[in-house]
């Protein structure tokens, strides 16, 4: 059984250590981390109503959760060309009732960076990738906006057996950035070029592109 009691303190206690290794080419490193937490508030499902679709999300303490995780970041300067990526996972224990919404994340790119016209432009430009696997929205609550993976029967917690239809996120921008004779700075975004359907509130659907601009001036020193 559960302890249903929010008043008590929450703690935490975090740890990180990593490695590091840089040269004229690449730089890359890759840390640890684990988070320790006690009475920490998760949410579960207090009632639902299928008629309207209305889900109520309480919360409740536990006694104990644990999350272990790994980073690797790596960029990569070769002649014009400019390679990144950044990885982030989480490792779970299949048994805890708190879950982070996403477990690996993924962002990368590919760029040209020169300076081209004598020395008058500094230019950037590329494409960046993004990914994050499927989060654990089974249940959502729009007012509270939080979800849940489980409820109460009799004290008991019990894991909904349900999945909300969300398919795992990507999204692919191009990117271009510049600067004038250090006096003028421009960038142009085309975000999801491919069109992608994702989110990043639950169940609230992203444009499947847009287009961003701008431009500055500067007129004194």
């Amino acid at each position: 059984t559960l302890d249903i009691d929010s008043d008590r303190n929450q703690t935490f206690m975090t740890f990180q250590g990593g490695v590091e290794y840089i040269d004229r080419y690449i730089s890359s490193s890759i840390s640890f981390f684990q988070v320790d937490m006690k009475n920490r508030l998760i949410p579960y499902l207090q009632s639902n109503d299928p008629s309207t679709t209305i889900n109520t999300i309480s919360y409740l303490s536990s006694q104990e959760n644990k999350h272990m995780g790994i980073n690797l970041n790596t960029t990569v300067n070769f002649w014009v060309l400019l390679l990144s990526g950044n990885l982030t996972y989480i490792i779970e224990d299949e048994d805890q009732l708190s879950k982070y919404d996403e477990t690996l994340n993924i962002n990368a790119g590919i760029y040209y960076v020169d300076t081209l016209f004598n020395s008058n432009l500094n230019l950037k430009t590329g494409f960046t990738f993004n990914y994050h696997n499927n989060p654990n929205f089974l249940v959502y609550d729009f007012l509270r906006m939080r979800s849940a993976s489980f409820t109460l029967i009799n004290n008991n917690p019990l894991k909904l057996s349900y999945i909300a239809d969300v398919n795992d996120k990507y999204r692919v921008d191009f990117y271009l950035a510049g600067r004038i004779q250090d006096a003028a700075t421009f960038y142009f975004i085309y975000e999801n070029i491919l069109g992608n359907s994702y989110y990043i509130v639950p169940y609230y659907p992203m444009p499947d592109g847009g287009i961003r601009i701008g431009i500055s001036w500067d007129f004194l020193d």
